[in-house]
């Protein structure tokens, strides 16, 4: 086979993708589709839970903009919590009972105290 079929070839080859080159192609599609799925589901930042006690563990103390308001679950209080305790960075953050859910990013508001 000369230098000019096999080059023929090589870009007929390259210009269809074939049946088994699809099946390969939305496999991968798929199998990436579900690891962001999973992953995004533990890693999810919009509505992140809290343990409770991570008011007074890991009191606000640095930029106010990554403070993060959060209500008790149980209770209905609110707490102000460092983001780094969001992310478990303090282990007597993490062993509590109560949770806190995501309220907003930032100082909690006078509004935040309604349901």
């Amino acid at each position: 086979m000369t230098l000019a079929a096999q080059k023929k070839l090589i870009l007929a080859s390259t210009s269809s993708p074939t049946p088994r080159m699809v099946f390969k192609l939305s496999s991968l599609a798929l199998l990436l589709l579900f690891c962001y799925t999973s992953v995004s589901t533990y890693f999810y930042v919009g509505k992140v839970v809290l343990p409770e006690g991570c008011a007074n563990a890991c009191p606000p103390q640095r930029d106010p903009q990554r403070f993060i308001c959060a209500r008790n679950v149980v209770t209905g209080q609110l707490g102000m919590f460092d983001g780094e305790c969001q992310f478990g960075r303090y282990n007597h953050c993490i062993h509590t009972r109560q949770r806190y859910a995501f309220v907003r990013y930032g100082s909690c508001r006078s509004t935040d105290y309604q349901f």
